[in-house]
């Protein structure tokens, strides 16, 4: 029984070190997502910064006609909103 109880400390250092170090990695781990990644992304971007105003418009004008037509559900309505959808995302 003594050697069980005397291993208890030892095992509760470990984990307070796992935790540490737990804690350690996300708070790297959110610095690169949500500041190195960014600016790492524009820099390796392959096209011009001016090429997302229109996708932007473009997913803009398909979210308000999804939301401001919905009384006329037709098909032509729902592959209105796809194409603008696709358009937004090709120039993002």
């Amino acid at each position: 029984m003594q050697l069980f109880s005397a291993s208890r400390p030892d095992q509760a250092a470990r984990a307070v070190i796992l935790q540490k170090s737990v804690l350690v990695m996300a708070g790297i781990a959110w610095l690169l997502v949500m500041r190195v990644g960014p600016i790492a992304s524009l820099l390796s971007s392959p096209f011009p910064a001016h090429i997302e105003l229109p996708g932007s418009i473009a997913f803009g004008v398909s979210a308000i006609y999804a939301i401001a037509m919905p009384a006329t559900v037709g098909s032509l309505d729902a592959w209105l909103v796809n194409v603008w959808t696709m358009i937004g995302a090709i120039c993002f």
